[in-house]
C-alpha cells in the first residue's frame, strides 16, 4: 500500500472504532439505566443488535474487497458469519419487538444463530498463517479437540440433563444441544 491509502485505512479504522464505541456505550447505558422502561429497553438493545451483525458484515465486505487470495475468502466466510447472526437476531427482534410474543424455540432465528458458527470457524481456518496452511490444519484440529473436552465437561453439568429431559421435538432437542457448543467452537478455534 501506498503511503495515502494507508493513511485513509487508519481514519477509516479510528471513525469506524469511534462509532463502534459509541454504539457499545449507548447500549451499556441503555441497559444499566433502562431509560425507556423494560419493552422500550429490550426493542433498543435488540435493534442495536441487529445493527451491530450488518455493521460487521459490511465491514467485512469492505475487507473482502481490499485484499485478495485466501484473505478474501476468509473475509468473505466472515462476511457470512454476520450475516447469518443477523439475520437470527432480525428474526428474533420480530417476534419479541414487533409481534410482542416470545421467540419460539426453536425458531428460524435459532438457523441464523447457528449458522455463524461454520461460516466462522471457517474463516478463522482460511486466515492466513505465518507458518502455512499445514499449521490452519493444524490449529483447527487443536480447536476441535478442546472443544470435545469442554463439551464432555458440559455434558455432565449442563447437556446431559438437557437431553435427558427431551424436547418436543428432534430439531428442538438438536438446538438444545448445538446452541452451547457453538459458543464455545469458534472461540477455542480461535484461540
Amino acid at each position: 500500500m501506498m503511503p495515502r491509502q494507508v493513511h485513509a485505512l487508519s481514519r477509516d479504522l479510528v471513525a469506524a472504532a469511534v462509532v463502534a464505541f459509541a454504539a457499545l456505550l449507548t447500549m451499556t447505558v441503555v441497559v444499566v439505566a433502562r431509560p425507556f422502561g423494560s419493552s422500550g429497553d429490550v426493542a433498543v438493545v435488540d435493534v442495536m443488535e441487529i445493527c451491530f451483525a450488518f455493521a460487521g458484515a459490511t465491514g467485512c465486505a469492505v475487507g473482502a474487497i481490499r485484499t485478495g487470495g485466501r484473505l478474501r475468502r476468509a473475509w468473505v466466510y466472515l462476511m457470512l458469519a454476520c450475516a447469518s447472526w443477523g439475520a437470527g437476531e432480525t428474526i428474533w427482534t420480530a417476534y419479541e419487538v414487533w409481534l410482542g410474543r416470545a421467540t419460539p424455540f426453536p425458531s428460524f432465528a435459532d438457523i441464523g444463530f447457528l449458522g455463524f458458527v461454520p461460516a466462522a470457524v471457517t474463516a478463522i481456518w482460511l486466515l492466513p498463517s505465518r507458518s502455512g496452511a499445514g499449521d490452519n490444519r493444524r490449529h483447527l484440529l487443536d480447536g476441535l479437540t478442546v472443544t470435545c473436552s469442554v463439551a464432555l465437561i458440559s455434558w455432565s453439568t449442563g447437556l446431559g440433563p438437557t437431553v435427558r429431559a427431551g424436547a418436543p421435538s428432534w430439531f428442538a432437542l438438536a438446538v438444545s444441544v448445538a446452541s452451547p457448543l457453538s459458543d464455545i467452537l469458534p472461540l477455542t478455534v480461535a484461540l
